[in-house]
């Protein structure tokens, strides 16, 4: 069956729409809390606690941000190497969201995290989980680097009738994956990927499920990445399939668990030492 292909940069910008809080109007809409806006600010990491319903930067906006901007990192053919530098310097010094800048240190939300609790060893161990990433295409290149869910959509990008060689009929539908990601060094980080918290069973109960890590760091070169997959339908499996990973590269400084409903920071766990190994 044909499919109908769809520029996987211009479906990341999709995911914008995706991700934000619905705002259509319904017949009946019970009474909602205000959606938590992402932060535009740089997280002071001295800090005792964050803001209450705390998210963190807005991956998306930082990849969009940066996108656009790409053109303008490579060297002018006419344009010598002190003018070059000159204008990176200019477009460096340039806000990516409010006051951030390329410079800045970032903090994103980690969506593939899960807990278990040991009852006889009062520990709550948080894991965060990672995969290693496909090829970088937006730099062809190998991004090197273990990948960490930001966050993920899939929508319904509606149906069509298609066929095979033989003329069977089938209707498709199309689906949009979109997962944001973070990519930091393939280093040795599996234990610093678990966090442990001493607690009684019912601390543990009452917080587990409010439990959120945020990763903290810089920005390193190429800066943004991403891949594509197309799964094309069959008369078995009517169903045609495009995932989209767009991503920022990271060098990260730290993980932070905690309560993302007050705020209350948990543990720091320090990045910076397994990245020097």
């Amino acid at each position: 069956m044909k499919p109908q292909h769809l520029g996987w940069i211009g479906a990341a910008l999709v995911i914008v729409a995706v991700c934000l809080p619905a705002v259509n109007a319904q017949k009946r809409k019970p009474a909602a809390k205000p959606a938590t806006a992402f932060s535009t600010q740089e997280l002071d990491v001295n800090a005792t606690a964050l803001p209450a319903n705390y998210v963190g930067n807005s991956l998306l906006d930082v990849y969009m941000t940066l996108h656009k901007r790409r053109a303008k990192w490579e060297k002018g053919e006419y344009e010598t190497l002190e003018q070059y530098k000159a204008r990176l310097a200019r477009e460096q010094s340039k806000p990516i969201l409010g006051s951030l800048l390329l410079g800045s240190r970032f903090a994103f939300s980690i969506k593939s995290i899960k807990n278990t609790y040991n009852a006889d060893a009062r520990n709550l161990q948080v894991v965060i989980q990672s995969t290693l990433p496909d090829q970088d295409d937006l730099n062809d290149r190998e991004s090197g680097c273990v990948s960490l869910l930001h966050l993920d959509s899939s929508e319904n990008k509606g149906r069509f009738i298609g066929s095979n060689s033989f003329g069977v009929r089938r209707t498709v539908t199309r689906w949009l994956n979109i997962n944001a990601q973070v990519w930091i060094p393939e280093l040795s980080v599996t234990e610093a990927n678990v966090i442990d918290i001493e607690s009684d069973t019912a601390w543990a109960k009452q917080n587990r499920d409010k439990l959120r890590v945020l990763i903290i760091g810089t920005l390193q070169a190429p800066y943004i990445g991403g891949s594509e997959d197309f799964k094309s339908a069959t008369l078995d499996s009517p169903d045609e399939v495009k995932t989209v990973n767009v991503a920022v590269y990271l060098t990260p400084e730290a993980y932070w668990l905690y309560d993302g409903h007050t705020g209350t920071i948990h543990h720091k766990q320090s990045l910076e030492k397994k990245a020097d190994k």
